[in-house]
């Protein structure tokens, strides 16, 4: 999984996530963000922490007692691919998931709940209609606003995430793309 940030025109944040095939379980997550210069590189097989760029001792620390939390803790869903492991969940109506992700840099790794609060018909490019599960996550106690995300039920395709967290606002949508012009 490669990801890039932007803040306007400038890339201010990359993250590369390497997976087990079989079971999605994160090898490496490596990242960058631009306001502080930090490169961070994790190898969760190898049990190594690579840190670089301005972070204070107590920073790096955390950031440690948090990988080596991760590592220690058997397995667990990187939270940078939520949206690659989400098509995989077995949907129906009034489920809800405990998922135990992590968000390397972040936090240790914790159980999270995720909850299919019904379905919605979503238009598509072509004007169609695309019947989804809506998946919505519980966000900790003291915060406000809600996460969702769309699955198409035909095809299992993440289709739209939507995020209302405070003064935060974000929408994630799939892009249909050819890479044969």
């Amino acid at each position: 999984i490669n990801q890039v940030w932007y803040e306007t025109d400038t890339v201010s944040h990359t993250a590369f996530t390497l997976l087990k095939a079989n079971d999605l379980s994160t090898i490496q997550h490596n990242y960058w963000w631009k306001r502080n210069r930090q490169n961070i590189n994790l190898d969760f097989e190898k049990k190594t922490a690579n840190i670089e760029g301005k972070i204070t001792d107590l920073q790096k620390e955390k950031l440690l007692k948090d990988f080596n939390k991760a590592v220690d803790s058997g397995y667990f869903v990187n939270w940078h691919s939520d949206l690659l492991m989400f098509p995989l969940l077995p949907f129906k109506e009034n489920t809800v998931f405990k998922i135990k992700f992590h968000d390397p840099g972040f936090s240790p790794p914790s159980t999270e709940i995720y909850r299919v609060i019904g379905s919605e018909t979503l238009k598509g490019l072509a004007g169609e209609g695309i019947d989804c599960w809506v998946l919505e996550f519980s966000l900790p106690k003291g915060m406000t606003g809600y996460q969702k995300f769309w699955i198409a039920k035909k095809t299992k395709e993440f289709v739209k995430e939507e995020d209302k967290i405070g003064e935060y606002y974000r929408i994630k949508l799939r892009m249909v793309v050819s890479e044969n012009d």
